[in-house]
This record gives structure tokens, C-alpha cells and sequence, in this order.
């Protein structure tokens, strides 16, 4: 039953491939049809099919193979591009949206460490992030990537920002 069941279906699949025509009446509007309406209506060539191409053609072995030889690569330049530097920001909830520019883009086994005033604040796989629970007044916001074991790639030179909140008094 089963094989009666797949050759039925292997059979409507091929219907697909029906012939398309096209017209053009008296007041130039454009009809589609799988049936022809006049007897000088010819057939429309379409392509068999649509291909895409593979946009990664790597097999995965050759992929880990260019990963593991772009770890020698440097770090050419890391900056907070937002905030700007020495700019004043409003933010009652103490959220700091941070945007980094790195080149060349962030390896797999890196880190971006995000420090505040010093003191790391935030670990990130991403050059945008937020930086919570900022309390009000002037910060020196810097960035670092960071490998496996903690040793400092780059550096992003500090930016300076000040911070408005509400106050908890009020």
C-alpha cells in the first residue's frame, strides 16, 4: 500500500511542470494562463528551476582549519564609537547602550571586557551591549579584548562620560 501511496504522489508531483501562457487583449491588459485563450498564444520559457549557490562551499573541516589560522591574527584597532567621548548622557534606569568598532571582527575564543572606572563591569561576544546599573555622575568607560586566558589583545583608548539620573530622593 505504501508503494502505491509514493508513486501516486511521485506522479501529481510532475503536474507541476504545466505550460504558461500569456495574452494581451484589445485594451492592453496582460493575462496569465495555464491554458492558452487564442490560438496565436505561445507558450512562455521558463527556467527548469531555481539555483541558489552555496554561500559558505567550505566543508566544516576546512572551516576550522581557516578558524584556527586566524588566530594569529592581530587586533588592529578597537573605539567606543558611542557614547561619545566627554558626552553627557540621561538615563533614570542607569543603562548604558555601548557601540565598539573592532578590526578585524571578534574571533570565536575572544572576549570583550568592558570596564568602568577601572573595574570590569560587563563580558560580551558582541560590539553592542549595555551597560547596566550605572550609578549618576562622571565615569571613564574602556574596552579590552580579551583571549582564553585573560591576557589583553587591545585596548580601547577610555572615554569619559557623565552620567544624569533622578535622584532617590525625590
Amino acid at each position: 500500500m505504501k508503494i502505491y501511496l509514493t508513486l501516486l504522489l511521485l506522479l501529481l508531483s510532475f503536474n507541476g511542470q504545466a505550460a504558461l501562457y500569456k495574452s494581451i487583449d484589445d485594451n492592453g491588459q496582460v493575462t496569465y494562463s495555464d491554458r492558452p485563450n487564442l490560438k496565436t498564444d505561445k507558450p512562455l520559457l521558463l527556467p527548469s528551476q531555481n539555483i541558489i549557490q552555496s554561500i559558505n562551499s567550505k566543508t566544516p573541516s576546512e572551516a576550522d582549519k581557516t578558524d584556527t589560522s586566524s588566530q594569529n591574527k592581530n587586533y588592529q584597532s578597537l573605539q567606543i564609537l558611542s557614547p561619545k567621548n566627554d558626552s553627557t548622557l540621561r538615563s533614570n534606569n542607569g543603562e548604558i547602550s555601548l557601540i565598539l568598532q573592532l578590526e578585524p571582527k571578534l574571533q570565536k575564543q575572544h572576549q570583550i571586557r568592558i570596564l568602568l572606572d577601572g573595574k570590569e563591569v560587563k563580558l560580551s561576544h558582541s560590539l553592542i551591549t549595555i551597560v547596566p546599573n550605572v550609578s549618576r555622575g562622571q565615569h571613564n568607560l574602556s574596552a579590552q579584548v580579551i583571549d582564553a586566558g585573560q591576557h589583553i589583545l587591545i585596548s580601547s583608548p577610555a572615554h569619559t562620560l557623565h552620567l544624569q539620573r533622578h535622584s532617590k530622593l525625590f
